[in-house]
C-alpha cells in the first residue's frame, strides 16, 4: 500500500497515528445566513495527566458576535504527541 509505505518512511519504522486540528471560519451575523459560530477543535481526548477525556473545543465564539478578528492559538506540539 503506498500511502503506509510513504507514511512509514516519512516517521521511521513505526508510523504514528494522524492528528488534527478543525477550525470553521464564520462571518457575523449581520452578514446573510451568517451567525459568527466560529469554533476551533484540537482533537486531543486524552491525557495522561486527566483521568479522563477532555473537551476538544479549544474555542468557541458567541453566536450571533458582532465583532472583529478572533485570533487563537492551536498546540501543535500536543497535536504531534509532545
Amino acid at each position: 500500500d503506498m500511502p503506509f509505505r510513504m507514511m512509514k518512511q516519512a516517521c521511521g519504522n513505526t508510523p504514528s497515528p494522524v492528528m488534527l486540528a478543525i477550525a470553521t471560519c464564520n462571518y457575523s451575523a449581520p452578514h446573510p445566513d451568517c451567525n459568527g459560530h466560529s469554533t476551533l477543535f484540537d482533537g486531543v481526548v486524552y491525557l495522561p495527566e486527566l483521568s479522563g477525556s477532555r473537551d476538544t473545543c479549544v474555542f468557541e465564539a458567541e453566536e450571533g458576535e458582532e465583532h472583529g478578528k478572533d485570533y487563537q492559538l492551536l498546540d501543535v506540539k500536543l497535536l504531534l504527541g509532545g
